[in-house]
């Protein structure tokens, strides 16, 4: 792995993983045959909680990984970031972290779980876009609704959210889009998704979407999106407000896996 003339900060390996020594391939081998079931550890801490997303591995997998096989400065690379699992540990363990993914969700979920923000300010900003959605009428998002979605999307829609809910999520997506600031801007759409795609709630008519096998149900409870969108708020900065910054350069780029553009670690550089 290249190294970088970085401060990252000090991890203990030998006090947190006492039985893991010698050369690289030997603890890649030792952590091979090491006991990897984390079943009853939290896997909800800090920002991992963020969003749901399908096939996520528990934290403790690739934080046992980094901690053990790299050295301060070592560069960790995920070529498929997906929910941005790796590239969080890297970022707690004060490693420079590559993560590439083809997916939009994937690279706002990275972007988003590796940014600490003041969390007073989030909240502040989130509460002023539900009350700014909440004056639009319905006529304004039935127009809007109209204008930039054409008859197949406006038909995926309809299957899937009913009208109310429709008009509230366009409301709140008009705000959204009003931010300027790009970080403050990744954050809402990352509560607005996290309303959307759930295990068995959201605003939809559907569940499972968490686990890419959606399926609709008309009996769901109903949940409306403003008061969705504030119960995830508050998660959401409730969970950010725990992520210290680190001295962990990160870069997150859009890359399919079968083209990795692998000459690309001088972009860490300071």
């Amino acid at each position: 792995m290249s190294q970088l003339p970085l401060d990252p900060e000090i991890f203990d390996v030998a006090a947190e993983y006492p039985d893991f020594e010698g050369t690289y391939q030997e603890k890649l081998l030792a952590l091979l045959h090491d006991n990897l079931d984390f079943h009853g550890q939290s896997s909800t801490y800090l920002t991992h909680n963020l969003h749901a997303f399908p096939a996520k591995f528990p934290p403790q997998l690739p934080r046992k990984f980094i901690r053990v096989l790299t050295e301060p400065g070592d560069i960790v690379c995920d070529p498929m970031s997906g929910s941005g699992t790796t590239l969080l540990e890297a970022y707690l363990a004060g490693q420079p972290c590559i993560a590439l993914d083809i997916d939009p969700l994937a690279l706002l979920l990275a972007r988003v779980k590796t940014c600490p923000q003041p969390v007073s300010t989030l909240l502040d900003l989130g509460n002023e876009i539900v009350e700014q959605a909440q004056a639009f009428t319905r006529t304004e998002s039935e127009q809007a609704l109209r204008q930039r979605f054409d008859d197949k999307t406006r038909n995926f829609i309809d299957y899937w959210f009913a009208p109310d809910i429709q008009y509230e999520l366009m409301a709140l997506r008009c705000q959204i889009e009003t931010i300027t600031d790009p970080l403050h801007r990744d954050f809402m759409w990352l509560v607005f998704s996290a309303m959307i795609i759930t295990k068995s709630g959201g605003v939809s008519l559907a569940r499972d979407l968490a686990h890419t096998r959606p399926h609709k149900v008309t009996d769901k409870k109903q949940r409306y999106p403003f008061a969705e969108f504030r119960k995830r708020l508050k998660k959401a900065t409730n969970s950010l407000s725990q992520l210290s910054p680190r001295n962990s350069p990160v870069h997150i780029g859009e890359s399919n896996a079968q083209q990795l553009p692998l000459a690309i670690p001088h972009i860490l550089s300071p």
